[in-house]
């Protein structure tokens, strides 16, 4: 049976994760979240203070070589890399009259953070999730808050 990890796991740190995953799910996950640990625990709620400043993202120090080779991980295991949409982000903190202007250019922003983050993980080793919360809720009707009529993107 494979097992498939979503994002978050309410450990402290990135190798917690790494080696509690190891540990109890080594033989059936094929991918493996840092575990959103930290300030990301609230899912976007930590995309707030990017959006305001614009930080660089820093790769973990953990080599997944290293991870196989010593057995705390499977030799077939990637890192998953899970994304909130660029909707998700600048529909929960940008004013519906400014998200036509700024949702494309988060998204631009976003989409080359992603080219950063594929040139410095080996494609064999990696695997990403764009995670889509926000939008199955809007869509499910749950939320008066998110009005689907202001739902666009570039992309589309």
């Amino acid at each position: 049976m494979k097992v498939h990890l979503c994002g978050s796991i309410g450990l402290d740190s990135v190798d917690g994760v790494l080696a509690a995953v190891g540990r109890l799910l080594k033989d059936h996950v094929v991918r493996v979240p840092d575990g959103e640990p930290g300030g990301r625990r609230l899912w976007i709620g930590w995309q707030y203070a990017v959006v305001r400043s614009s930080p660089y993202l820093e790769i973990e120090g953990v080599a997944a070589d290293e991870l196989r080779r010593a057995g705390v991980l499977a030799q077939d295991a990637k890192f998953q890399v899970s994304l909130p949409t660029p909707y998700a982000v600048a529909g929960s903190y940008i004013t519906p009259a400014a998200l036509p202007v700024v949702e494309p250019a988060y998204e631009a922003a976003m989409l080359l953070e992603v080219e950063r983050i594929c040139a410095a993980i080996p494609p064999g080793d990696l695997c990403i999730q764009w995670d889509v919360c926000t939008e199955m809720i809007m869509l499910d009707g749950r939320s008066p808050r998110i009005n689907p009529s202001t739902w666009q993107s570039s992309s589309r």
